[in-house]
Parts: structure tokens; sequence; C-alpha cells
């Protein structure tokens, strides 16, 4: 089914186009820099209503236009020029290969990633996910011919995941494409332009056009917070551990600036056995999009998150709307012998078990 905005918009555009006094002479002359600009203008259009969007229905369209304004001889040289379903012609190819590379290159930089639960990409748009706010009353004891009393508690909530646009793109002369390494260069600097900012996004986004992170107040995540205002000591390490419920401590996972561990080193007595990977057997992932409080565990400030401890695949889902978009873009910089490659994902996260996670804060 062809997207109504797609119909309305770009149709208008180009139907607007074709009606101009000048379109008959360019399109007799092919004149390619105005057909590819008008080309590419609707295949942008395209891409941001892209839900309902194909290429057989994009071109039939097209086709159906030509024909209503007597213009249909122009037909092979327009597709040409705005084809949406060929690299070769102008277009853009949504490469299998490509995707499995930038996603493996994506994994690698985020620890959010790798770490939590990343739903099935959803083709809906938007996804409802339930959140747990407290727990049920405990279950009573009773009798063969008796139901207990009726739960009063309302632990449930829900928040609609509602996967937000996230793009970047580079162009590459053709010489440095076509080396070896050359687009698969471009693909990991894609690749980390999009996850740097996703990052951060899970851990600090506002949920406001983007996702709710771990760490924003409004997650309502419960905090463990130091003894001591500014410090932090051997024993509040411990403190915070083991405040985590024992029904996530066998999965639990420490998510860190490394500027922790270098204090956590600092302050290890021989008791908390801080390994490179590791503190007290919990295991250590690094972020560099989480925020730093410094290494000196004598001079911190105050409300600072330093680190989080918890059930991380449990506790916080992300949801992808399909896949990393990645489009090549062969003659749109064709006269300076350049290829454009564009990456564009959409995505939302947010805490859906809080109580699977304590923040470890400074007094």
């Amino acid at each position: 089914m062809t997207d109504p905005m797609l119909t309305l918009e770009t149709r208008a555009a180009f139907r607007a186009f074709l009606r101009g006094a000048t379109a008959p002479a360019l399109l007799a002359h092919n004149d390619g820099t105005t057909l590819e600009a008008v080309g590419h203008a609707i295949q942008a259009d395209a891409r941001n209503h892209r839900a309902a969007f194909r290429p057989q229905d994009y071109q039939a369209l097209i086709q159906a236009d030509l024909l209503d304004l007597g213009l249909a001889d122009y037909g092979p040289k327009v597709r040409k020029a705005l084809q949406a379903d060929a690299d070769t012609a102008g277009g853009y190819l949504l490469g299998v290969a490509l995707v499995d590379e930038l996603l493996q290159a994506e994994q690698q930089i985020s620890a959010m990633r790798r770490l939590c639960r990343v739903l099935p990409p959803t083709r809906t748009g938007t996804v409802t996910v339930p959140i747990q706010r407290t727990r049920f009353s405990d279950a009573e004891w009773t009798t063969e011919l008796e139901i207990g009393s009726e739960e009063t508690l309302t632990p449930y909530g829900a928040r609609v995941l509602r996967p937000y646009p996230l793009a970047r793109w580079v162009k590459a002369s053709n010489t440095f494409i076509r080396q070896p390494l050359g687009e698969q260069a471009s693909i990991d600097a894609l690749a980390e332009a999009l996850a740097v900012p996703s990052e951060a996004a899970f851990l600090t986004g506002s949920g406001q056009q983007q996702p709710l992170g771990l760490l924003t107040a409004s997650a309502n995540v419960p905090q463990v917070t130091t003894a001591s205002a500014g410090t932090l000591t051997a024993a509040d390490l411990k403190r915070w551990l083991f405040r985590l419920p024992g029904s996530y401590q066998a999965t639990a996972t420490i998510l860190c600036h490394v500027d922790f561990m270098a204090m956590a080193a600092v302050l290890d007595d021989g008791s908390l056995d801080v390994r490179r990977d590791s503190v007290l057997g919990y295991p250590v992932a690094f972020s560099d999009q989480f925020p730093s409080a410094g290494t000196d565990p004598t001079s911190l400030t105050t409300g600072a998150s330093l680190a989080v401890v918890g059930d991380f695949a449990r506790g916080y889902w992300i949801q992808d709307y399909e896949l990393p978009l990645i489009q090549r873009l062969d003659e749109l910089f064709a006269e300076t012998n350049e290829t454009a490659l564009l990456a564009r994902v959409e995505t939302d996260a947010q805490p859906v078990v809080t109580d699977a996670f304590r923040i470890l804060t400074v007094a």
C-alpha cells in the first residue's frame, strides 16, 4: 500500500514539475542535473515516509503521472533518474551484507546494545511495553474452598516505544571506495556516528523524542548513595553491590566509565578483588558515554552517578524500527567522482523493570 503522505506530497511536487513550461524540453534533452535533483528530493521524501513505501508502488505512481500529463514517452528517462530500487541507476541499495556489518560495528561500540534486551525490529511504528513499578503483595496461605484476598495494588504501567530517527551520511571518492577496505572504513565510521548518540541516550536520554536513559531521574531507578558527601570508599562499593535484590544477583553486570574502575583499583585493599573486567566477581562492561565523575575517590561531585549494577537483559529494552538503513547514492556526486553512503536507524528504549538495577550515586 502506498503511503498517503507520499501520494499527496511527493506526487504533487512531481506533477507540478512536469506541468512546468520547461519540463518537456528538459525531458527531451534528458537534462540529468535537473532530473536527478528532482529525483533525490522525491527519494528523500519517500524515505521519510517509508513505512508503507515500496519501489514498485513508487514507480507505478510516476508512470501514471507521466501518462496522465501526456508525457508517457519520457517514462524511461524519468525512471532512470528517479529509480529507487537499484543503486546503479541513481537510487539506493539496501545491502544485507552492509546492514550486517553496520549492526556488528554498532554493537561493538554500544555496551547497552550488548547487555540489554533488543526486541525484534517492528514495522508497526510503535510498541507498547509494560513497566513494573511495584511488586504484588505476597500471596496468602488459604484453604481448598477459598481463593485468598484480591490484590489492590496496580503495579504495572505502560510506555509506548516509538522509534525516533537518527541518521548520518558521508561521501568518499570512488577511488577510496574501490580500495579493499575503503567501504568498510566508511561503514565503521557511520556505525560509530550512530552508536555514540544512541548509547548516550540509552544512559541519559530524556525520553522526549529519544530513548529514556537508565540514569535519568524520571526513570526512577533505585539509587544507593555513598556514606559520606563527595567521597567513595570500599565499603560503599560492597554495600551498593549487595543492595541489588537476590533474584538479579546471578545475572548482574556492572556498567560504568573506565574512570570508575580506576577508583575501584585505588580503593581495593584486597577485599574488592578488582580485576580488569570484574569487581568482587561481578563482570564489568565499559561505556565511554557513561558520565565520568573523575578518578579521585575523595573529591567527587554530589549527585553524580558512578556506576550501575543490574540485570540489563531483564530490566532495559531497546526497540528498533525495522533494520538500519544503508543507502548508496552513486550518482548524486558523480561529477566529483564520489559516492555517498547514508546510514539511518530509528530506535527507542526505556527501563521496564527498575528494581533490576541499583545506581551508585555520590552523596
